[in-house]
């Protein structure tokens, strides 16, 4: 993979999980960490992501809420969820949007 295919404008990785193949994906990830470039990986859908090392995930809240089985009317569920996919993915945070209540 070539290593400038991987960065973005804002010097960040934003890969869709479900739109390519496990390898690319830790190839990247690995590729721009080394780079101290950081990674963002953002999931679709309720699917738990499986690949660890990006710096953040980025689930919206109804994402979140799936992953977890919690409401995404709920800030501080969505919050603790938040903190375990964390801790589960060993991610430096969490990125979690929230439409019109912001990030």
């Amino acid at each position: 993979m070539h290593r400038r295919a991987a960065t973005a404008v804002d010097h960040s990785v934003r890969l869709r999980e479900g739109c390519h193949r496990a390898a690319r994906i830790r190839q990247a990830i690995a590729l721009a960490s080394a780079q101290g470039i950081p990674v963002l990986v953002d999931p679709k859908g309720p699917t738990i992501p499986s690949t660890t090392g990006p710096t953040t995930v980025t689930p919206n809240a109804a994402e979140l809420a799936l992953m977890s089985s919690c409401s995404e009317d709920d800030g501080s569920a969505l919050m603790l969820a938040a903190r375990r996919l964390g801790e589960q993915l060993s991610l430096k945070f969490v990125t979690c949007t929230r439409g019109e209540h912001g990030i």
